[in-house]
Protein backbone atom coordinates (compact mmCIF):
# COMPACT_ATOMS: atom_id res chain seq x y z
CA UNK A 1 0.00 0.00 0.00
CA UNK A 2 1.13 3.36 -1.13
CA UNK A 3 0.25 5.82 1.41
CA UNK A 4 0.20 9.91 1.33
CA UNK A 5 -0.01 11.95 4.60
CA UNK A 6 -1.24 15.16 3.42
CA UNK A 7 -0.65 17.78 5.68
CA UNK A 8 -1.75 21.29 3.79
CA UNK A 9 -2.10 23.62 6.75
CA UNK A 10 1.58 23.20 7.69
CA UNK A 11 3.14 21.50 10.13
CA UNK A 12 1.22 23.40 13.41
CA UNK A 13 2.99 21.98 15.96
CA UNK A 14 0.33 20.69 17.87
CA UNK A 15 -1.94 17.73 18.65
CA UNK A 16 -2.72 17.26 14.76
CA UNK A 17 1.03 17.05 14.29
CA UNK A 18 1.33 14.88 16.62
CA UNK A 19 -1.51 12.35 15.38
CA UNK A 20 0.33 12.32 12.01
CA UNK A 21 3.75 11.58 13.21
CA UNK A 22 1.75 8.78 15.02
CA UNK A 23 -0.05 7.53 12.18
CA UNK A 24 3.29 7.69 9.61
CA UNK A 25 5.70 5.80 12.44
CA UNK A 26 2.54 2.95 12.60
CA UNK A 27 2.37 2.62 8.86
CA UNK A 28 6.66 2.50 8.49
CA UNK A 29 6.44 -0.15 11.17
CA UNK A 30 3.99 -2.53 8.59
CA UNK A 31 6.52 -2.41 6.03
CA UNK A 32 3.83 0.08 4.04
CA UNK A 33 5.32 2.96 1.97
CA UNK A 34 4.28 5.92 3.18
CA UNK A 35 5.20 9.58 3.01
CA UNK A 36 4.08 13.10 4.89
CA UNK A 37 4.20 15.96 2.39
CA UNK A 38 3.44 19.30 4.89
CA UNK A 39 2.18 22.87 3.31
CA UNK A 40 5.06 25.91 3.56
CA UNK A 41 2.71 28.52 2.64
CA UNK A 42 2.05 29.55 5.97
CA UNK A 43 5.01 28.95 9.01
CA UNK A 44 3.91 28.13 12.34
CA UNK A 45 5.50 28.94 15.12
CA UNK A 46 5.48 25.74 16.66
CA UNK A 47 6.87 24.21 14.01
CA UNK A 48 10.12 22.71 15.41
CA UNK A 49 8.93 21.55 18.31
CA UNK A 50 8.56 17.89 17.54
CA UNK A 51 10.91 16.01 15.36
CA UNK A 52 9.41 14.89 11.92
CA UNK A 53 10.70 13.72 8.72
CA UNK A 54 8.01 15.68 6.64
CA UNK A 55 8.62 16.85 3.15
CA UNK A 56 7.61 20.05 2.50
CA UNK A 57 5.74 21.30 -0.05
CA UNK A 58 4.37 24.95 -1.11
CA UNK A 59 1.44 25.05 -3.69
CA UNK A 60 2.51 28.59 -4.46
CA UNK A 61 5.64 28.49 -5.55
CA UNK A 62 6.02 24.11 -6.60
CA UNK A 63 1.81 24.05 -7.75
CA UNK A 64 0.08 21.12 -8.38
CA UNK A 65 1.51 17.75 -5.66
CA UNK A 66 2.53 15.31 -8.08
CA UNK A 67 3.76 11.63 -7.97
CA UNK A 68 7.33 12.52 -8.71
CA UNK A 69 7.60 14.94 -5.33
CA UNK A 70 5.54 12.04 -3.47
CA UNK A 71 7.87 9.43 -5.02
CA UNK A 72 4.96 6.83 -5.77
CA UNK A 73 1.41 6.87 -7.02
CA UNK A 74 -0.75 7.19 -3.72
CA UNK A 75 -3.25 4.07 -3.41
CA UNK A 76 -4.66 6.45 -0.12
CA UNK A 77 -4.23 10.31 0.39
CA UNK A 78 -5.42 10.85 4.28
CA UNK A 79 -6.13 14.40 4.86
CA UNK A 80 -4.71 15.55 7.81
CA UNK A 81 -5.25 19.26 7.32
CA UNK A 82 -6.58 21.24 5.03
CA UNK A 83 -5.72 25.48 4.17
CA UNK A 84 -7.53 27.98 6.24
CA UNK A 85 -9.49 30.49 5.10
CA UNK A 86 -7.12 32.75 5.46
CA UNK A 87 -4.44 31.46 2.63
CA UNK A 88 -3.55 32.75 -0.60
CA UNK A 89 -6.29 31.54 -3.40
CA UNK A 90 -3.51 29.86 -5.23
CA UNK A 91 -2.80 27.69 -2.17
CA UNK A 92 -6.20 26.60 -1.97
CA UNK A 93 -7.08 26.18 -5.74
CA UNK A 94 -3.50 23.95 -6.18
CA UNK A 95 -4.65 22.19 -3.19
CA UNK A 96 -8.06 21.19 -4.57
CA UNK A 97 -6.62 20.79 -8.35
CA UNK A 98 -4.09 18.55 -6.83
CA UNK A 99 -6.96 16.21 -4.53
CA UNK A 100 -9.12 16.09 -8.00
CA UNK A 101 -6.43 14.76 -9.87
CA UNK A 102 -5.94 11.77 -7.10
CA UNK A 103 -9.61 11.32 -7.22
CA UNK A 104 -9.97 10.81 -10.97
CA UNK A 105 -6.89 8.72 -10.88
CA UNK A 106 -8.28 5.90 -8.73
CA UNK A 107 -6.70 7.46 -5.08
CA UNK A 108 -8.94 7.30 -2.32
CA UNK A 109 -9.44 10.58 -0.13
CA UNK A 110 -9.79 10.20 3.52
CA UNK A 111 -10.31 13.62 5.63
CA UNK A 112 -9.49 13.41 9.17
CA UNK A 113 -11.27 16.38 10.61
CA UNK A 114 -10.28 16.99 14.21
CA UNK A 115 -11.57 20.82 14.70
CA UNK A 116 -14.15 20.29 17.42
CA UNK A 117 -16.65 23.70 17.78
CA UNK A 118 -18.30 25.46 14.57
CA UNK A 119 -16.00 28.48 15.06
CA UNK A 120 -12.87 26.35 14.48
CA UNK A 121 -14.39 24.55 11.58
CA UNK A 122 -15.38 27.56 10.02
CA UNK A 123 -11.90 28.79 9.49
CA UNK A 124 -11.45 25.96 7.22
CA UNK A 125 -11.23 26.97 3.43
CA UNK A 126 -14.10 25.12 2.54
CA UNK A 127 -16.27 27.66 4.12
CA UNK A 128 -15.54 30.29 2.32
CA UNK A 129 -17.71 28.98 -0.30
CA UNK A 130 -20.02 26.81 -1.17
CA UNK A 131 -18.43 26.05 -4.36
CA UNK A 132 -15.18 24.93 -2.16
CA UNK A 133 -17.72 22.57 -0.49
CA UNK A 134 -19.30 21.16 -3.37
CA UNK A 135 -16.22 20.52 -4.85
CA UNK A 136 -14.06 19.02 -1.38
CA UNK A 137 -16.80 16.81 0.06
CA UNK A 138 -17.98 15.44 -3.25
CA UNK A 139 -14.77 13.83 -3.84
CA UNK A 140 -13.75 12.16 -0.38
CA UNK A 141 -14.50 8.48 0.12
CA UNK A 142 -14.35 8.83 3.79
CA UNK A 143 -14.54 11.22 6.88
CA UNK A 144 -13.11 10.54 10.03
CA UNK A 145 -13.88 12.48 13.18
CA UNK A 146 -13.59 11.91 17.14
CA UNK A 147 -16.74 12.54 17.46
CA UNK A 148 -20.17 12.07 15.76
CA UNK A 149 -22.51 14.29 18.26
CA UNK A 150 -20.10 17.05 17.82
CA UNK A 151 -20.30 19.99 15.85
CA UNK A 152 -18.59 18.88 12.54
CA UNK A 153 -21.10 16.79 12.06
CA UNK A 154 -24.26 17.91 13.96
CA UNK A 155 -23.89 21.55 12.29
CA UNK A 156 -21.62 21.46 9.56
CA UNK A 157 -21.98 18.12 7.65
CA UNK A 158 -26.46 18.58 8.29
CA UNK A 159 -26.36 22.38 7.12
CA UNK A 160 -24.08 22.98 4.51
CA UNK A 161 -22.91 19.77 2.74
CA UNK A 162 -25.40 17.35 2.77
CA UNK A 163 -27.89 20.21 0.64
CA UNK A 164 -25.42 21.10 -1.37
CA UNK A 165 -23.68 17.72 -2.53
CA UNK A 166 -26.80 16.62 -4.93
CA UNK A 167 -24.96 12.74 -5.68
CA UNK A 168 -26.97 9.47 -5.68
CA UNK A 169 -27.89 8.28 -2.38
CA UNK A 170 -27.03 4.45 -1.39
CA UNK A 171 -29.44 3.96 1.06
CA UNK A 172 -30.38 6.82 2.10
CA UNK A 173 -26.37 8.07 3.07
CA UNK A 174 -24.33 10.30 1.09
CA UNK A 175 -21.82 8.38 -1.19
CA UNK A 176 -18.94 9.52 1.49
CA UNK A 177 -18.73 7.22 5.11
CA UNK A 178 -18.42 9.51 8.13
CA UNK A 179 -16.67 7.68 10.94
CA UNK A 180 -15.06 7.82 14.23
CA UNK A 181 -13.00 7.46 16.40
CA UNK A 182 -10.78 9.10 19.63
CA UNK A 183 -7.61 10.23 17.41
CA UNK A 184 -5.08 9.37 19.86
CA UNK A 185 -1.80 7.58 20.64
CA UNK A 186 1.57 7.61 21.80
CA UNK A 187 4.66 4.60 21.61
CA UNK A 188 3.66 3.65 25.89
CA UNK A 189 7.12 1.41 25.99
CA UNK A 190 9.42 4.31 24.12
CA UNK A 191 8.15 7.01 26.42
CA UNK A 192 8.23 5.19 29.57
CA UNK A 193 11.90 3.71 28.29
CA UNK A 194 13.03 7.56 28.35
CA UNK A 195 11.31 9.05 30.88
CA UNK A 196 9.94 6.68 33.50
CA UNK A 197 12.14 7.75 37.23
CA UNK A 198 12.43 7.55 40.46
CA UNK A 199 14.15 10.95 41.05
CA UNK A 200 10.64 12.40 41.41
CA UNK A 201 10.70 16.01 43.06
CA UNK A 202 8.00 16.74 46.06
CA UNK A 203 4.85 18.61 45.55
CA UNK A 204 5.24 19.24 42.26
CA UNK A 205 2.81 19.58 39.54
CA UNK A 206 3.64 20.04 35.78
CA UNK A 207 1.15 21.47 32.73
CA UNK A 208 1.77 21.15 28.89
CA UNK A 209 -0.37 22.72 26.23
CA UNK A 210 -1.20 25.60 25.00
CA UNK A 211 -2.62 28.93 25.71
CA UNK A 212 -5.85 28.04 24.28
CA UNK A 213 -8.61 28.51 27.23
CA UNK A 214 -10.21 25.23 26.57
CA UNK A 215 -7.20 23.42 27.79
CA UNK A 216 -8.24 24.42 31.17
CA UNK A 217 -4.59 25.98 32.73
CA UNK A 218 -6.34 28.36 34.12
CA UNK A 219 -8.52 26.37 36.24
CA UNK A 220 -5.38 24.96 37.18
CA UNK A 221 -3.56 28.25 37.86
CA UNK A 222 -6.81 29.04 40.29
CA UNK A 223 -6.18 25.50 41.77
CA UNK A 224 -2.88 26.32 42.77
CA UNK A 225 -3.38 29.81 44.00
CA UNK A 226 -6.37 29.06 46.61
CA UNK A 227 -4.67 25.67 47.44
CA UNK A 228 -1.38 24.03 46.33
CA UNK A 229 0.36 27.01 46.92
CA UNK A 230 -0.30 27.34 50.27
CA UNK A 231 0.27 24.10 50.92
CA UNK A 232 4.11 24.02 49.52
CA UNK A 233 3.57 22.91 46.06
CA UNK A 234 5.12 24.09 42.79
CA UNK A 235 3.36 24.84 39.53
CA UNK A 236 4.64 24.87 36.36
CA UNK A 237 2.55 25.58 33.04
CA UNK A 238 4.38 25.11 29.79
CA UNK A 239 3.27 26.12 26.13
CA UNK A 240 1.72 29.22 27.00
CA UNK A 241 2.56 31.88 24.23
CA UNK A 242 1.79 35.08 23.87
CA UNK A 243 -1.73 34.87 22.15
CA UNK A 244 -4.95 36.89 22.59
CA UNK A 245 -6.29 33.95 24.86
CA UNK A 246 -3.07 34.75 27.12
CA UNK A 247 -2.87 37.93 27.32
CA UNK A 248 -6.39 38.70 28.43
CA UNK A 249 -5.94 35.72 31.02
CA UNK A 250 -2.35 36.50 32.28
CA UNK A 251 -2.21 40.34 32.60
CA UNK A 252 -4.43 42.70 34.22
CA UNK A 253 -6.78 44.82 32.43
CA UNK A 254 -6.59 48.20 33.07
CA UNK A 255 -10.02 50.03 31.70
CA UNK A 256 -8.85 53.83 31.79
CA UNK A 257 -6.31 53.10 29.37
CA UNK A 258 -7.30 50.16 27.45
CA UNK A 259 -4.25 48.27 28.00
CA UNK A 260 -3.14 45.24 30.00
CA UNK A 261 -0.75 46.07 32.53
CA UNK A 262 0.81 44.38 35.48
CA UNK A 263 0.74 40.42 35.98
CA UNK A 264 -2.19 39.25 37.53
CA UNK A 265 -1.05 38.08 41.22
CA UNK A 266 -2.14 34.72 40.80
CA UNK A 267 0.61 33.73 38.30
CA UNK A 268 4.23 34.85 37.01
CA UNK A 269 4.76 35.23 32.78
CA UNK A 270 8.66 33.83 32.50
CA UNK A 271 8.90 35.70 29.27
CA UNK A 272 12.44 34.55 28.62
CA UNK A 273 12.93 32.12 31.37
CA UNK A 274 13.62 28.37 31.33
CA UNK A 275 11.15 26.12 32.93
CA UNK A 276 14.57 23.55 33.82
CA UNK A 277 14.96 26.17 36.39
CA UNK A 278 12.31 25.59 38.12
CA UNK A 279 13.79 21.89 39.02
CA UNK A 280 17.27 22.75 39.71
CA UNK A 281 15.94 25.69 41.90
CA UNK A 282 12.89 24.47 43.24
CA UNK A 283 13.24 25.21 46.92
CA UNK A 284 13.30 29.13 45.74
CA UNK A 285 10.04 28.74 44.12
CA UNK A 286 7.52 27.34 47.03
CA UNK A 287 4.81 29.33 47.59
CA UNK A 288 5.08 30.98 44.20
CA UNK A 289 1.82 31.45 42.16
CA UNK A 290 1.74 29.08 38.63
CA UNK A 291 4.65 30.08 36.60
CA UNK A 292 4.10 30.13 33.08
CA UNK A 293 6.56 29.56 30.10
CA UNK A 294 5.91 29.78 26.63
CA UNK A 295 6.36 27.28 24.02
CA UNK A 296 7.97 24.14 24.02
CA UNK A 297 10.25 21.42 22.42
CA UNK A 298 8.53 18.18 23.44
CA UNK A 299 11.15 15.73 24.33
CA UNK A 300 12.61 18.07 26.49
CA UNK A 301 9.33 18.93 28.03
CA UNK A 302 7.92 15.48 28.59
CA UNK A 303 11.89 14.62 30.47
CA UNK A 304 10.58 18.24 32.67
CA UNK A 305 7.49 16.53 33.30
CA UNK A 306 8.87 13.18 34.37
CA UNK A 307 9.95 14.77 37.59
CA UNK A 308 7.04 16.24 38.38
CA UNK A 309 4.80 13.94 40.89
CA UNK A 310 1.91 14.95 39.28
CA UNK A 311 0.67 15.83 35.34
CA UNK A 312 -1.97 18.96 34.63
CA UNK A 313 -4.56 17.37 32.12
CA UNK A 314 -7.45 19.59 32.50
CA UNK A 315 -8.94 20.10 28.84
CA UNK A 316 -12.49 19.71 28.71
CA UNK A 317 -14.33 20.45 25.57
CA UNK A 318 -18.04 19.34 26.60
CA UNK A 319 -19.80 16.26 26.95
CA UNK A 320 -21.39 17.16 23.78
CA UNK A 321 -18.25 16.33 22.01
CA UNK A 322 -18.05 12.85 24.15
CA UNK A 323 -15.02 13.93 26.57
CA UNK A 324 -12.51 14.17 24.11
CA UNK A 325 -9.23 12.76 25.69
CA UNK A 326 -5.78 13.97 24.22
CA UNK A 327 -2.09 12.80 23.92
CA UNK A 328 -1.18 15.01 26.34
CA UNK A 329 -2.73 12.67 28.74
CA UNK A 330 -0.96 9.64 27.49
CA UNK A 331 2.43 11.58 27.04
CA UNK A 332 1.61 12.14 31.26
CA UNK A 333 1.31 8.51 32.06
CA UNK A 334 3.67 7.14 29.98
CA UNK A 335 6.73 9.13 31.90
CA UNK A 336 5.67 7.85 34.90
CA UNK A 337 3.46 11.19 36.05
CA UNK A 338 0.10 10.01 37.86
CA UNK A 339 -2.21 12.32 35.91
CA UNK A 340 -4.75 14.98 37.31
CA UNK A 341 -8.05 15.41 35.43
CA UNK A 342 -11.39 17.56 35.52
CA UNK A 343 -14.34 15.39 37.23
CA UNK A 344 -16.16 16.77 34.23
CA UNK A 345 -13.95 15.04 32.00
CA UNK A 346 -14.10 11.85 33.99
CA UNK A 347 -17.81 11.94 34.09
CA UNK A 348 -18.06 12.28 30.43
CA UNK A 349 -15.23 10.58 28.37
CA UNK A 350 -16.49 8.23 26.18
CA UNK A 351 -14.22 6.53 23.48
CA UNK A 352 -13.37 3.26 21.70
CA UNK A 353 -16.32 1.64 23.27
CA UNK A 354 -15.46 2.49 26.70
CA UNK A 355 -15.71 4.91 29.44
CA UNK A 356 -13.27 6.50 32.38
CA UNK A 357 -16.21 6.79 34.71
CA UNK A 358 -16.82 2.03 33.97
CA UNK A 359 -13.53 1.93 36.39
CA UNK A 360 -12.24 3.65 39.99
CA UNK A 361 -9.84 6.29 40.15
CA UNK A 362 -7.74 3.72 41.38
CA UNK A 363 -7.73 1.17 39.21
CA UNK A 364 -6.97 3.56 36.34
CA UNK A 365 -4.23 5.41 38.72
CA UNK A 366 -5.70 8.72 38.26
CA UNK A 367 -6.74 11.85 40.47
CA UNK A 368 -10.06 14.02 39.61
CA UNK A 369 -9.95 17.14 40.56
CA UNK A 370 -13.86 18.66 41.47
CA UNK A 371 -13.98 22.24 41.31
CA UNK A 372 -16.75 21.91 44.27
CA UNK A 373 -14.50 19.71 46.01
CA UNK A 374 -10.92 20.81 45.59
CA UNK A 375 -9.98 19.48 49.54
CA UNK A 376 -10.24 16.17 48.66
CA UNK A 377 -8.12 16.50 45.39
CA UNK A 378 -5.40 18.23 47.96
CA UNK A 379 -6.18 15.32 50.66
CA UNK A 380 -5.21 12.45 48.02
CA UNK A 381 -2.35 14.27 46.22
CA UNK A 382 -0.94 15.10 50.26
CA UNK A 383 -0.99 11.06 50.72
CA UNK A 384 0.39 9.98 47.22
CA UNK A 385 3.36 12.48 47.81
CA UNK A 386 4.32 11.44 51.20
CA UNK A 387 3.73 7.63 50.19
CA UNK A 388 5.76 5.91 47.55
CA UNK A 389 4.96 2.34 47.51
CA UNK A 390 1.41 3.97 47.01
CA UNK A 391 2.43 6.63 44.27
CA UNK A 392 4.23 3.48 42.64
CA UNK A 393 0.89 1.30 42.28
CA UNK A 394 -1.12 4.20 40.99
CA UNK A 395 1.34 5.05 38.23
CA UNK A 396 1.56 1.49 37.33
CA UNK A 397 -2.20 1.20 37.33
CA UNK A 398 -2.54 4.60 35.04
CA UNK A 399 0.15 3.02 32.20
CA UNK A 400 -1.22 -0.25 32.10
CA UNK A 401 -4.69 0.97 31.88
CA UNK A 402 -4.14 3.77 29.23
CA UNK A 403 -1.48 1.48 27.38
CA UNK A 404 -4.27 -1.54 26.58
CA UNK A 405 -6.58 1.03 25.10
CA UNK A 406 -4.16 3.94 23.75
CA UNK A 407 -1.03 2.48 22.44
CA UNK A 408 0.20 2.98 19.22
CA UNK A 409 0.67 -0.57 18.09
CA UNK A 410 -3.76 -0.38 19.23
CA UNK A 411 -5.51 2.53 18.78
CA UNK A 412 -2.88 3.66 14.78
CA UNK A 413 -3.76 -0.28 13.80
CA UNK A 414 -7.72 0.72 14.32
CA UNK A 415 -7.09 4.16 12.64
CA UNK A 416 -5.43 2.80 9.58
CA UNK A 417 -7.98 0.03 8.96
CA UNK A 418 -10.42 2.52 9.39
CA UNK A 419 -8.99 4.68 6.44
CA UNK A 420 -8.26 1.83 3.89
CA UNK A 421 -11.75 -0.30 4.69
CA UNK A 422 -14.81 0.19 2.89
Amino acid sequence: MNVLLLLARGTEGTGNTRITIELEEYIKSINNNVITITGTDKSWGRKNMQETDFVEHSFIKEGLLEDTKIGFNPDICIIMSVPAKNYPEETIENFLLTLENMHNNGTKLVYLQVDNKIHSINRNFYCLDSSYIKRFFSILDKIIVHHKQADFCTKFINKKVKPLINKPLINDKPNYKIEQLQLISTDFEDLRNRFWTNDKIDKTCWFIGRSALWKGWTYFREFHYEYLMNNNYVSVAEGIERSINAKQAIWEYDSKTNKYGDLRKDNNYNDNGNPKDVLENIENYRNHPLEIYGPYVRLEALERLSKAKFGMFFTFTGPQFGGQLEITLLEIVACGTIPIIRKDLYDSANFCGDRLDNYTLKDIGTIVYDENNPLETLNLMNELNSNMDLYDEYRNNAYNYYKSVFDRDIMMKKLYNMCIGD
